[in-house]
């Protein structure tokens, strides 16, 4: 049996236990392809080991990182799970990391917001959360394991006997499995999942369950249609800078960027906001990205004192 992803954190930064040590031996003996992944984990992590935390540009370093593992290209699934162990190693090692998370407070045992940087949570339980900018979550420990989410998050959740909960304004997300993106604003919710199960209760109590590689949308009414089939390497590829809008209206994607970058964005009076637009971006700065879409809906972006402003294409200023 593999070992769980904190053993391989303490081994590859020289903090192993001899029983960790015993505990991978045994995994390198009886699993006959175990030496071969063991080999290819040590081979990106001495590519991506990090420098001494007092000199660690977290930012530089998550797309040297990024860069270096090739990350949103479709991958089996140790490599999915090795980009979450050598990031969380990384992180974990520079101190200089910083996490802006509250202790408990009003009966939850952690609570973060998120400013203009991602941010990566351990949380009691062994589970893990990246947490987009300008989102906000909760956690607390009982009965239940229980996160109130506004804003985005992937979790790789830790194997335990009491239920993991998500919860946002529009749903919530029951964990039958591990790793998941959770999507949450302007009164929508999207949910897609790539390893295990979950279960989601709409506003109705309606429920479905989602298999690996699917999404599905909430509002504040309940269910948007049926589950649908996707590239999670897509779609849960904002934490290494990439953004993947398939068959999504401007108004979602631009709710999107606004959240990512922290920069208000509107839009001039007649400007369909409905409109579909499928579109991927890698670590491309707002005007960039609001550039090439401008090219695509015949839009232009302008600055002012409030953010930007996308305008059609020639229009009086």
């Amino acid at each position: 049996m593999k070992p769980e992803n904190e053993l391989l954190i303490r081994i590859l930064l020289d903090r192993a236990k001899s029983s960790d040590l015993e505990e991978l031996d045994r995994w390198l003996t009886q699993d006959s392809s175990a030496r071969e992944e063991w080999a290819q984990i040590q081979e990106v992590w001495r590519e991506s080991e990090p420098v001494e935390a007092a000199k660690f540009d977290a930012q530089q370093g998550w797309r040297d990182l990024s860069a270096r593992l090739n990350l949103g290209v479709p991958r089996p699934s140790w490599r999915r799970r090795l980009t979450w162990i050598t990031a969380m190693a990384v992180c974990m090692f520079a101190i200089a990391f910083y996490v802006d998370v509250d202790g408990p407070s009003n009966g939850w045992d952690v609570q973060a917001k998120t400013g203009q940087e991602r941010q990566f949570l351990h949380l009691a339980d062994g589970s893990r959360v990246i947490l987009e900018p300008g989102s906000e979550l909760r956690f607390r420990m009982g009965d239940l394991r229980e996160v109130e989410l506004q804003g985005r998050a992937v979790f790789d959740v830790s194997h335990d006997d009491s239920t993991f909960v998500v919860t946002t304004a529009e749903a919530r997300v029951e964990v039958l499995g591990t790793n998941f993106d959770v999507w949450s604003r302007s009164q929508r919710t999207e949910v897609a999942l790539a390893e295990g199960r979950v279960r989601i209760t709409d506003q109705r109590n309606q429920q479905k369950i989602l298999e690996p590689n699917q999404h599905i949308v909430c509002d504040e009414v309940g269910f948007v249609g049926d589950s649908q089939d996707s590239d999670h390497d897509l779609l849960l590829g904002w934490p290494q800078g990439e953004l993947v809008f398939v068959r999504q209206p401007l108004s979602r994607i631009t709710d999107e960027l606004s959240a990512q970058f922290q920069v208000p964005i509107r839009f001039e009076a007649g400007i369909d906001v409905s409109r579909s637009v499928t579109a991927r971006f890698q670590n491309e700065d707002l005007a960039g990205i609001l550039g090439q879409l401008g090219l695509t809906l015949d839009l232009e972006h302008r600055v002012d004192g409030r953010g930007y402003l996308l305008v059609k294409k020639g229009a009086a200023r």
